[in-house]
């Protein structure tokens, strides 16, 4: 099931649109402030393109992937015995409201601890603008525990 083989397995690509209501409904809900990340205005005049996402608002768009946990699908196991462990985020542009980006994920390790009992699965989604560049990184780690 947790066979190495799938190291560099890259999923189907998706396309989103970061719309302006759910940048502001995600900042108000995380309880960000900075007027830059839900006003035009404010965004504008401080140099952005558009209304800033705040940075963890890359959770939003890899969860509209229209996969459901496509690393269980190809591995074969059930999402009830997973944890998610750790997420890290590395920041190459902004992102801002009405862009559009394709997002893909890719399997870029796996590995097992005590003795087989506790899989360790790393994957990383990239997001790109149209012109292809890497504008962010997601990185997951999940553990799916045996029996």
């Amino acid at each position: 099931m947790f066979d190495k083989k799938h190291i560099g397995h890259a999923f189907e690509p998706y396309d989103v649109e970061v719309e302006k209501g759910a940048v502001r409904l995600f900042a108000k809900a995380i309880g960000e402030t900075n007027p830059v990340n839900t006003d035009e205005e404010a965004a504008r005049a401080a140099g952005h393109r558009s209304v800033v996402a705040p940075l963890t608002f890359i959770a939003s768009l890899v969860a509209l992937s229209p996969y459901y946990f496509p690393i269980a699908a190809l591995l074969g196991f059930s999402e009830e015995n997973v944890l998610h462990v750790g997420q890290e985020y590395e920041y190459f542009g902004e992102i801002c409201v009405g862009d559009c980006l394709t997002l893909q994920e890719t399997i870029v390790d796996i590995f097992t601890k005590k003795n087989g009992t506790l899989n360790f699965v790393i994957s990383e989604t990239m997001l790109r603008n149209p012109e292809g560049e890497l504008v962010a990184l997601s990185r997951e780690t999940i553990m799916v525990r045996e029996g």
